[in-house]
């Protein structure tokens, strides 16, 4: 299962460029999974 959810994810990651996401991460969080998305996405 979860390395099913985690090829999706991967698959997934070109649609996020140069969009805008939201998590539910504390407002200036040291860490945030969508910045790490994003990130990725960007590269």
């Amino acid at each position: 299962f979860l390395r099913e959810r985690r090829d999706n994810i991967l698959r997934l990651i070109p649609d996020l460029r140069g969009k805008d996401l939201v998590c539910w991460c504390a407002l200036g969080a040291e860490f945030c999974h969508v910045d790490v998305l994003l990130e990725i996405a960007n590269a």
